[in-house]
């Protein structure tokens, strides 16, 4: 630590050097100022850490045109200047305004007093230096890529990852303006938003495609924080960037294999059917990229068609694995039970032992819904596994399909039940998951009403929605559907699948 004397005599000059070079670990100097104390002194500031200034008779305009001069100049803002004075009005008037670090002590010198300040404001110095190269040596060491700017985003520091982010040398970055990262593909409303937001003194936070020295684009991620003197003035940013080419091009990768996964996924929902005596359609809307519902149907031997929907638990890709691990078992079970309840323990018994060894998908369970209809002798038999109920319409009458048992994969055998259905004339049915009940617009929502009695209200609005699709396709029945479900606020996947047959009156058993 340096320590600077500055005295109008010889004799006191060599007391303070006496007395101050008794304590360890501080180089001094002296002069003697015997003119112009201004003269000799603007350049001591880079040079030491205090000044002392022992000087009866020195101008208090050039030691406040001193004072002055600290203000605008950075470098000079850690300066201790100790006065030995007789009085406080031979303290400069304007220290209160300066960076400058102003003491005094009152002649006749209490040498322990004033060896008690020398060393405290060398020990505080002393621990600031030391805060400030650990955060210095932090910012250098960090592997973010840091950079501090001017207002104008003229850079006045860099860290070594910004260097090796950008290809630009410290001193190469030094000076630049951070506009030399620039590339092509950012849109000029992206860069005026960013400026608009730290010119605010708030904090930005986003991605930028940015180019390296090279030439080659990047993709990074940053924040630029404002920063603030001790007075609470604006005077830089700092930005802190992080290379994210690797997880761009990852994610790009993933959302082309998302797209070929939905395209398969989209194929293998069953093409319609319409064969005079029943034609069968479908709707299907993932909430993500890809699904969890899935409906089938296949065209069975006398007369009879199998159809099938069900909705696993979850969403997106994983949701969308189990869906295609479930399709790939339907054809084959199927075609060889028909039976409602036969089909539904099968697929149960798959389901809850594909997964009961494995402890992240261990209680894992779809919702299905699974009805064969005979459209030789006019009977339909169903089982509902834990899903919402179908909507059967015809000639003016309704009925709930609702038989059945809990969802597939919570028990190993549970008891299944089988509804049956015997129908004449015209006759609809709609299946659909608990996704599309969500999606249904209603006129007046009440957010405070019991989650039931709103699933109970939407399955009305299927139904008289259904009662309104007498004589309707398949086609039309969906199109109809369409009409009344939203996806502004979409949270779920929607399927729905709509089924238009010929047969007499309604008759459950």
């Amino acid at each position: 630590m340096k320590i600077h004397i500055c005295s109008d005599s010889e004799k006191k000059l060599g007391l303070l050097d006496v007395y101050i070079s008794d304590e360890d670990n501080y180089s001094l100097s002296h002069e003697l100022v015997l003119e112009s104390f201004n003269k000799s002194f603007l350049g001591y500031a880079q040079a030491y850490d205090m000044v002392v200034i022992d000087i009866e008779n020195y101008s208090i305009a050039e030691m406040e045109l001193f004072l002055d001069y600290t203000i605008y100049n950075s470098h000079l803002e850690e300066l201790v200047m100790l006065f030995v004075i007789d009085s406080l009005d031979d303290l400069p008037v304007k220290s209160v305004n300066t960076l400058t670090i102003i003491d005094y002590v009152f002649r006749p010198i209490n040498w322990l007093d004033f060896l008690n300040k020398v060393n405290l404001h060398m020990q505080y110095k002393k621990q600031i230096r030391k805060n400030t190269y650990l955060k210095s040596r932090a910012l250098e060491a960090t592997a973010n890529a840091i950079a501090i700017t001017d207002l104008s985003g003229i850079i006045q520091w860099v860290n070594p990852a910004f260097s090796k982010l950008t290809g630009y040398t410290k001193d190469e970055s030094i000076g630049a303006s951070t506009s030399v990262l620039k590339s092509d593909k950012q849109n000029p409303k992206g860069y005026k938003h960013l400026w608009d937001t730290v010119s605010a003194g708030k904090v930005w936070r986003g991605e930028l495609i940015n180019r390296r020295k090279c030439g080659k684009e990047y993709h990074e991620e940053m924040t630029i924080t404002p920063l603030y003197d001790e007075y609470g003035i604006h005077t830089h940013y700092i930005a802190i960037k992080q290379d994210i080419t690797d997880r761009k091009e990852r994610e790009q990768q993933l959302l082309l294999d998302a797209n070929l996964a939905k395209q398969v996924q989209k194929g293998a929902i069953s093409k319609p059917i319409n064969t005079g005596k029943i034609n069968i359609n479908g709707l299907h809307i993932s909430s993500e990229r890809l699904s969890g519902d899935m409906c089938a149907w296949y065209e069975l031997p006398g007369n009879r068609y199998g159809i099938i929907l069900y909705d696993v638990m979850g969403h997106g890709i994983s949701a969308a694995l189990i869906t295609m691990s479930i399709r790939s078992l339907l054809r084959g079970i199927i075609t060889k039970f028909q039976d409602p309840q036969k089909v539904i323990k099968e697929l149960n018994y798959h389901t809850y032992n594909m997964f009961q060894d494995n402890d992240l998908l261990a209680g894992f369970y779809f919702t299905a819904i699974y009805i064969l209809i005979d459209v030789e002798n006019n009977r339909i038999e169903y089982v509902n596994a834990g899903h919402p109920p179908a909507i059967l319409v015809g000639d003016g009458h309704y009925a709930r399909l609702e038989d059945g048992c809990i969802p597939c994969g919570v028990l190993m055998a549970p008891p299944i039940n089988n509804g049956v259905i015997s129908y004449k004339g015209k006759t609809n049915i709609c299946i659909y998951t608990d996704g599309m009940l969500e999606a249904i617009k209603t006129d007046n929502p009440n957010d405070n009403e019991n989650k039931s009695n709103i699933i109970e209200n939407k399955i009305h609005i299927v139904e008289k929605t259904l009662l309104k699709c007498k004589g309707m396709s398949s086609k039309d029945i969906i199109k109809t559907f369409d009409g009344i479900i939203s996806l502004e606020h979409q949270k779920d996947d929607i399927c729905l699948v709509a089924i238009s047959i010929l047969g007499n009156t309604l008759e459950q058993k």
